[in-house]
């Protein structure tokens, strides 16, 4: 899976944001406010990646346990996922 292009992750303040820019702004309107994770995980989704890279890139870069990551990751993809923020 990989983000669709034209998704652009950026800091706003302590927060993080993610706005469609392009072709992909005319399907998706708005922003999404991120923590540091999910802006993290979605800067490892302009390249194609499994659910078990995801996990193994937070196991990398955050001291969590990996039911954790695992959980996080589930909960994280299903929601960009409804909101139509992964390429087909």
């Amino acid at each position: 899976m990989r983000l669709k292009s034209g998704f652009v992750v950026s800091k706003a303040g302590e927060d993080y944001v993610a706005v469609a820019t392009g072709e992909a702004g005319k399907d998706f309107h708005g922003l999404v406010r991120n923590n540091e994770t999910a802006a993290f995980l979605l800067e490892q989704l302009k390249k194609e990646k499994t659910e078990e890279e995801l996990v193994q890139a937070l196991l990398a870069q955050y001291e969590v346990t990996e039911e954790k990551a695992r959980e996080d990751v589930k909960v994280f993809v299903e929601t960009i996922e409804k909101a139509g923020m992964l390429a087909e």
